[in-house]
């Protein structure tokens, strides 16, 4: 099995998901997607422009607070043709049974960290320096992010 980063993994099921999309979705040449702010930049510079790319159907996406948009799904306020939210409980605990049947969760905020414990920043992190503390003030070049 070979292996991808996590951009192209997530733009390829941006792709499957839109030619998905595409045949059960009536006319039109946009997608409307109500989702969570934070998700904006990833949607609207990433895999909105992948899935035009790949179906010739553009993302229209709006973004409010995670709640804001259950609200707005639930009084009927918004008739998005997806919704996509950064929890997927909450939307799973709101839009079920009224508004959806079923979801698709393919990404997470986890976060991995991996570093030698006889090191200056390995030292910090095991007498408990909160590890975004520790990363901000390393040095360039002696912390590292990879996907």
């Amino acid at each position: 099995m070979q292996s991808g980063s996590r951009r192209s993994v997530l733009a390829t099921l941006a792709a499957g998901g839109g030619v998905g999309a595409a045949g059960c979705l009536g006319g039109g040449n946009s997608v409307s997607v109500l989702a969570a702010g934070s998700l904006a930049v990833v949607l609207d510079e990433h895999l909105g422009q992948r899935f035009e790319e790949e179906t010739g159907l553009a993302v229209r996406g709006e973004y409010y607070g995670t709640n804001a948009v259950m609200r707005m799904v639930e009084d009927d306020r918004k008739y998005p043709d997806v919704v996509v939210s950064a929890d997927a409980r909450l939307l799973r605990d709101r839009l079920y049974d009224t508004h959806s049947a079923w979801d698709v969760s393919f990404a997470s905020n986890a976060i991995g960290i991996a570093y030698a414990p006889d090191t200056r920043f390995g030292e910090r992190l095991n007498a408990g320096d909160p590890w975004y503390e520790v990363a901000r003030e390393a040095d360039s070049g002696n912390f590292a992010i990879s996907d």
